[in-house]
């Protein structure tokens, strides 16, 4: 599957040579990289988008999903780092835990 998503955001980025002006070119390149967890990428493209089409909806949801979840995967990727270092510390433990109790909260809504 991971290299179909290659595939497919690299047939998008050749697209957008020939049509810069594209909003939705860079929407779809955005999809790729927030599939490959490439959220840098994700959120780069997306602006992109927005910067031709400030309404588009997608772009802005996008961005959206992909900031919720570069900042959940930075905030987990910092706290199992301490966690290594400290496995015992209960502090840690409850924020881990925490951050996994919200993504099921939402999931139940």
């Amino acid at each position: 599957m991971e290299l179909g998503l290659h595939l497919t955001k690299d047939y998008y980025i050749s697209a957008i040579e020939s049509k810069p002006n594209s909003a939705d070119l860079y929407v779809k390149v955005g999809k790729c990289h927030e599939k490959l967890r490439e959220f840098d990428d994700a959120i780069a493209m997306l602006k992109k988008a927005l910067k031709r089409d400030k309404k588009n909806f997608v772009a802005n949801y996008k961005i959206g999903l992909v900031y919720l979840e570069t900042t959940k995967e930075r905030r987990l990727k910092a706290l199992l780092a301490a966690h290594d270092l400290e496995p015992d510390d209960i502090e840690t433990l409850l924020k881990i835990s925490e951050i996994f109790l919200r993504d099921d909260q939402r999931l139940d809504e």
